[in-house]
């Protein structure tokens, strides 16, 4: 579990750090780096490690900030060349890092699984004098690689659904296997009218592959026919119970969702927790936030600001939440 994350020359921070509990959930205007800190934290996964089927780290980091067509990692640095830093602190008291510099129209990423000195000291240390680390490196697409891995994260946002779901479409009659197809329709009917008791891939119309929601009359709905919010919903959960990882990151958790929906998401964060995985969401819905305090116990708030590269977090815990709630006061403001 990481507890504490530092960033130096990172995207567009060029300092900051915050704490993380169990289940942190990152709130703030646009821009305040929230984004930023998700993407600093899904590096620790391993930039040649798959997320989930096919889709490494490196191809959702550079598709992400895809504009027309450029592409790549470069945005990872600060104004687009130099080195950045990213520090861990680890649960355990260890230190882990990932040092990434510009190699010409390439990315450098240097993983060291125990940090030497300060994040400052990082910036100045030369791959080639640090035998423990793992060195990658990557252009529009994969030049070489250490298939570095500190833990493993899975990502998520509204957008990558439909590549989530044809990597589990691929793979369906070993995930069918897994027995999870009925626990996440049971979960993600907590969101919806109507009870969905499992989740079939079958064809469509033309003989299109598609994934169902199988109701208890024997009815199938198509699942993006249900809304994107719970459609969302039930690829992320069907991914983490196929990939199970230690971290999950998911960027604008509010997205197409419901109040009961949240409350169904928030529900199953806090049993996530409970599983040991650690959770960390950013949002802009203070009824998320809410719902997150009320029903995932320890969780903590951390409300981001970033001012000419320098990113402060206030953190706060579910009691200050209701606190300031009672007072009309918004921790988004």
């Amino acid at each position: 579990m990481i507890t504490g994350l530092q960033l130096r020359s990172f995207k567009g921070v060029q300092r900051g750090e915050l704490a993380l509990s169990r289940v942190t959930v990152l709130v703030g205007p646009n821009n305040s780096g929230k984004t930023t800190v998700l993407e600093a934290l899904l590096l620790a996964h391993g930039l040649s490690q798959p997320i989930i089927g096919g889709l490494a780290a490196w191809e959702l980091l550079s598709e992400a900030r895809r504009t027309l067509g450029s592409a790549g990692l470069l945005h990872l640095l600060h104004k687009y060349s130099g080195r950045a830093a990213v520090l861990y602190e680890m649960r355990d008291g260890s230190r882990k890092a990932v040092l990434l510099r510009r190699a010409g129209a390439s990315l450098e990423a240097l993983y060291l699984a125990k940090a030497p000195g300060s994040v400052e000291e990082l910036l100045e240390l030369e791959p080639s004098a640090v035998a423990a680390g793992a060195r990658e490196e990557y252009g529009p697409a994969p030049l070489g690689g250490g298939k570095a891995q500190f833990l493993k994260a899975f990502f998520f946002k509204h957008g990558m659904r439909e590549r989530v779901l044809r990597e589990l479409y691929g793979a369906w009659a070993d995930v069918a296997a897994m027995g999870v197809t009925r626990r996440v329709a049971q979960r993600v009917s907590k969101a919806c009218e109507e009870a969905y008791i499992d989740l079939l891939a079958e064809p469509f119309v033309g003989g299109a592959p598609a994934l169902f929601a199988y109701r208890e009359d024997g009815y199938r709905v198509r699942l993006g026919d249900l809304g994107d919010g719970v459609a969302d919903m039930a690829a992320a959960m069907l991914a983490v119970e196929v990939v199970k990882p230690q971290l999950l990151l998911w960027d604008g958790v509010e997205t197409f969702m419901h109040p009961r929906a949240l409350q169904a998401l928030a529900l199953w964060f806090s049993e996530l927790a409970a599983r040991g995985v650690q959770v960390v969401v950013s949002t802009h819905s203070l009824d998320a936030a809410l719902l997150v305090a009320e029903l995932c116990e320890g969780a903590s708030f951390v409300r981001l600001v970033l001012a000419k590269g320098a990113l402060s977090a206030t953190s706060y815990t579910a009691e200050d939440l209701e606190e300031l709630r009672e007072r009309g006061l918004d921790i988004r403001a």
